[in-house]
């Protein structure tokens, strides 16, 4: 009976976490939604939902998005992270999964994808969330340069 009730606890455990990260990626992919449209309004609602999701790779999602690394492909409008590896092929990749998807020449990128853009109200709006994101790491530097963020903010 015990072994039954522990097999029926251990299949719980299992299928709850598979559940809870279905649902934080699908809040991610609707918060990424957001992200391809053209209005700075709809993109200060994704940051925000981003910065809250409580996601651990947040604070790079929006740090990409900073740097402008983060683009979206025209076909799909699946949002993804472009770092380029060489003189003019770059790496696109799954944010979420943090793996590589394919390689594109600049050519191939200028095609097929589309940076987000982003404009100075959202660049501070961007440094606010991934101070408040960076502020409890173990990292004294990054604690450092996030306190003096939100300093710099207020």
């Amino acid at each position: 009976m015990k072994c039954l009730l522990t097999l029926h606890l251990v299949i719980f455990f299992l299928f709850s976490s598979a559940y809870a990260e279905e649902i934080t990626s699908n809040g991610l992919n609707e918060s990424f939604s957001l992200l391809t449209s053209k209005s700075f309004d709809d993109k200060s609602a994704a940051i925000t939902s981003i910065a809250n999701s409580g996601e651990k790779s947040a604070a790079n999602i929006l740090t990409y998005l900073l740097e402008g690394k983060i683009y979206y492909a025209k076909k799909s409008r699946n949002i993804f992270i472009v770092q380029e590896i060489k003189s003019k092929t770059f790496e696109i990749i799954d944010p979420i999964k943090n793996e590589s998807i394919a390689k594109k020449s600049k050519k191939e990128l200028r095609k097929e994808y589309k940076k987000v853009g982003i404009n100075n109200k959202l660049r501070r709006l961007l440094n606010e969330k991934i101070s408040t994101l960076t502020i409890y790491s173990s990292n004294k530097q990054t604690r450092l340069n996030a306190s003096r963020n939100i300093l710099k903010s207020l």
